[in-house]
């Protein structure tokens, strides 16, 4: 079981400083990843969700180490990528690649798409001599043709951009890309040929992807594993099938009742819940479980002691002490 499992992360932990103005003093922490588990099989597409500020994406830049962490353990392939000086590090980014959510700010708007695509192969000397056939061939299976290679961002199309940003994280074939919000800044028609996209890449490479995303409706066709979080820690994790059909923690069952039903027939007998309140500072977040300020279900128990993740079902950890 343990051989399937690409990336394992334990006990994951990014806290921010916050600086006073006298002398910058340290006057608090933010915790933006305050202990997070989970792991990523090989070939799958494991998923994170939650709200705007949850820690989603410091969780990607973490593991990638595009910032440091606090604390705690990230095993890629059996190596502890936390413990990996600056030289072993240029060894993994070959395997483990990003695609960033904005492709507008992620491209240098001075350099061709060609040069934006051949430039991690020029940085890894690999393909040396190659480099124009490695970036076509690359272009192709992104969906983008020879002419494109001459063009500057500005010239292409939103779908396009991410087609680049897809193009340059593949060049290196890494075997885990993370994929923060990849379809957040297209149209709903290019979200669907972005995902497709993604979906037959994964099949015919044999990719690994870590998905961020808040798109629940982009969740239940893409992803085989879940996990939902909510201020910095993971809250339930399942296969994606089942977390849709069984959500046992009261903020999964939230989310999920808010994705929009397109049946007009059937949409009035939906019940959506809402969630009283505002989410806590992550400078100062609740004892007990951080969800319990807003839990509809909240006992005495909850407000003092954290729940720690229970397996209800096979693969399915929940981290309440109540579970619905």
């Amino acid at each position: 079981m343990q051989k399937d499992k690409l990336l394992i992360c334990e006990n994951v932990k990014k806290h921010y400083p916050v600086r006073g103005s006298f002398f910058f003093r340290s006057v608090g922490v933010v915790r933006a990843v305050d202990g997070v588990d989970f792991y990523v099989k090989r070939g799958e597409t494991f998923s994170l969700i939650g709200e705007s500020g949850c820690g989603k994406t410091t969780i990607g830049l973490t593991i990638l180490r595009l910032i440091e962490p606090t604390a705690g353990k990230v095993y890629f392939q059996g190596e502890n990528i936390f413990e990996l000086g600056k030289r072993e590090m240029i060894r993994f980014r070959r395997n483990m690649q990003i695609v960033f959510q904005d492709p507008q700010s992620s491209l240098n708007p001075r350099m061709t798409v060609k040069s934006i695509i051949s430039e991690p192969l020029v940085i890894h000397n690999v393909h040396k001599g190659n480099e124009v056939e490695r970036v076509l061939e690359i272009l192709e299976s992104v969906g983008l043709r020879a002419e494109h290679m001459e063009k500057y961002p500005h010239e292409l199309s939103g779908g396009q951009k991410q087609r680049v940003g897809l193009a340059r994280a593949l060049t290196l074939e890494p075997k885990l890309i993370v994929l923060d919000e990849p379809t957040s800044s297209v149209d709903v028609s290019v979200q669907a040929k972005i995902l497709n996209l993604l979906k037959k890449l994964r099949e015919n490479m044999g990719l690994s992807y870590l998905f961020i995303t808040h798109d629940l409706s982009v969740i239940k066709h893409v992803s085989n594993r879940t996990a939902v979080m909510y201020l910095g820690k993971i809250v339930e994790s399942a296969t994606t099938e089942e977390l849709f059909r069984t959500p046992q923690h009261p903020y999964t069952q939230a989310l999920l009742s808010a994705i929009p039903n397109p049946n007009p027939r059937t949409r009035h007998l939906d019940k959506v819940i809402v969630i009283k309140g505002e989410v806590p500072s992550p400078m100062n977040p609740p004892l007990g479980c951080r969800f319990h300020t807003r839990c509809p279900f909240v006992k005495p128990k909850c407000k003092n002691v954290e729940p720690e993740p229970i397996e209800t079902r096979v693969e399915h950890y929940v981290s309440c002490h109540y579970p619905l």
